[in-house]
């Protein structure tokens, strides 16, 4: 469809996180494909980021945090933890299909993944993905979705 607004723009500086921290190589993402409702965001193009964490203390701080209040704030927090994060941002228009998107090899050094979406229906609009090679994210009309896949080899 739209193939230049599902380029993913990977933002900000690699990072690396404390060798201490018991969460360090959690993350094993390794592709995501997003899949889009034609009804999405009241008929209208959503934001959503991949954020990779390397920080502790700023992963912890992004899961309380709202998506509404990430997409705010994400150039704040650029500039207060420049090496705590990477981004990988799509802005997908009802009924987009993403194909695959390769992460690059630093999954290993992140803490986690959250993946936020800017919905203007009230909610976090915020997941933490888990320990999958591979993630599908649905864009519902008011929410998403996250489901774990094993992508080919």
């Amino acid at each position: 469809m739209f193939g230049a607004g599902a380029m993913a723009l990977a933002i900000s500086a690699c990072g690396s996180a404390p060798q201490t921290d018991p969460r360090l190589g959690s993350v094993a993402t390794q592709v995501i494909e997003i899949q889009v409702s034609p009804k999405v965001n009241n008929d209208s193009p959503v934001a959503v980021d991949a954020v990779l964490v390397y920080d502790a203390t700023l992963y912890d701080q992004l899961l309380q945090l709202p998506a509404r209040d990430w997409f705010a704030k994400v150039e704040q927090y650029r500039l207060d933890y420049p090496r705590g994060f990477d981004v990988w941002r799509w802005e997908v228009v009802p009924g987009q299909i993403v194909q695959p998107q390769l992460l690059p090899d630093t999954v290993v050094q992140a803490i986690g993944m959250i993946v936020f979406a800017d919905y203007f229906a009230p909610g976090d609009h915020r997941a933490a993905v888990g320990a999958t090679r591979g993630i599908r994210i649905y864009l519902l009309d008011k929410t998403f979705a996250i489901e774990p896949f094993l992508p080919p080899a």
